[in-house]
């Protein structure tokens, strides 16, 4: 396991760090690492003015995934994971014109984590103008089928099952709405590197942690 840790009295162990590390063995295994050059190359570090154009993995080869498509387990958890991050950070849209794509808003130091979704999925990542952030875009019509089976029936958050309402729309797909969540499922994982952090202060000569989410479901 990796961490982060800040110049503040309350020093943060995780920042958004990969949980289902902590708590689910066989989850996502690296989203975010200490060490840069474990990342992949996305963006140049010495200014962050350089983005990557839209990409799409060659769909033909690896196949774009029927509309009711079986996963591996590994590939079902990172799904989880997936549908979380978006819950927490991302959106799901159609534009008037019917088109479809996902957005996905991070820090700078979550880049490792969009780009495994890049590489996986296609679209880009860009640098936000005048914020200390990276947008992941996927508008590729292949890609968005995909990604909504992938997500399909693993999104929670009250808003985005309507924005994925709209889009299975669109795709003609049929919407999955999620059971209730169990152990085993690795949807907290994504929300928790979305909006979540693990801390500890010191108080009374003693080691305190903290373990929080700044957003929920409603």
């Amino acid at each position: 396991m990796t961490w982060t840790i800040c110049g503040k009295s309350d020093y943060s162990l995780i920042d958004t760090l990969l949980v289902s590390g902590i708590f689910f063995n066989y989850y996502p295994y690296k989203v975010k690492t200490l060490l840069m050059s474990d990342n992949l190359p996305v963006t140049k570090r010495s200014n962050f003015l350089v983005g990557t154009s839209e990409t799409t993995r060659p769909l033909s080869s690896a196949g774009v995934k029927p509309l009711h498509p079986s996963f591996t387990l590994k590939e079902k958890s990172w799904n989880e994971w997936l549908a979380g991050l978006i819950d927490g950070d991302g959106c799901l849209l159609v534009s008037k014109a019917g088109y479809t794509s996902c957005e996905i808003t991070m820090g700078l130091q979550d880049e490792h984590a969009l780009a495994i979704i890049k590489q996986k999925l296609g679209g880009s990542i860009k640098l936000r103008s005048g914020v200390k952030a990276l947008r992941y875009r996927l508008h590729n019509k292949k890609g968005m089928i995909e990604l909504i089976n992938r997500v399909n029936g693993n999104i929670r958050h009250t808003s985005r099952i309507k924005q994925l309402e709209s889009i299975c729309l669109t795709l003609g797909i049929n919407i999955i709405y999620p059971k209730a969540i169990t152990i085993e499922n690795g949807w907290f994982s994504g929300f928790f590197d979305a909006d979540g952090t693990i801390t500890y202060s010191m108080k009374n000569s003693y080691p305190q942690l903290t373990i929080s989410v700044t957003s929920r479901c409603i």
